[in-house]
């Protein structure tokens, strides 16, 4: 798994959260519907197959301290609230991947977004509310990250 070239850039780059949520969005939802056992990997390696530790931190952990370092330096510069980066990180992740594995579960239907990019857009809207300091994610803009797939 590679974060796409433009997302690395926005990170490192230090851009907005309103850039940088959204392309981390796409990527958690492309990654998990190109990749399916990605999503059973994650569910259960944790609890059941305590091997499978090194490969995930050898795949997953560059993305995520990187992920972790962009939330820390944007709560630091008191652009977004003041959490624990690997929350924000793994808080993200979770959501998306429990949303999507487990509405059918609860609700009986299939998740409410007809299409990604709506996903996304809620997905983001929710995330950038409950991050950012202020109103500033009040009305986050209809997103184009699919292009960054």
């Amino acid at each position: 798994m590679k974060l796409a070239r433009d997302t690395q850039i926005s990170l490192a780059s230090d851009d907005a959260p309103t850039i940088v949520v959204p392309l981390l969005i796409a990527f958690i939802m492309d990654s998990l519907k190109n990749q399916p056992d990605l999503r059973r990997l994650l569910h259960v390696a944790a609890f059941e197959l305590p091997e499978a530790d090194t490969m995930i931190r050898e795949h997953l952990g560059p993305i995520f301290d990187m992920v972790c370092a962009y939330f820390k330096r944007c709560a630091e510069k008191g652009i977004m609230r003041n959490v624990a980066p690997s929350l924000a990180a793994l808080g993200l992740l979770g959501a998306i991947t429990a949303h999507q594995s487990l509405c059918q579960l609860f609700d009986g239907k299939e998740p409410p977004y007809p299409n990604d990019e709506q996903a996304l857009s809620a997905y983001a809207l929710l995330w950038l509310n409950g991050l950012l300091l202020g109103k500033e994610a009040l009305a986050v803009p209809a997103m184009g990250a699919s292009a960054a797939l």
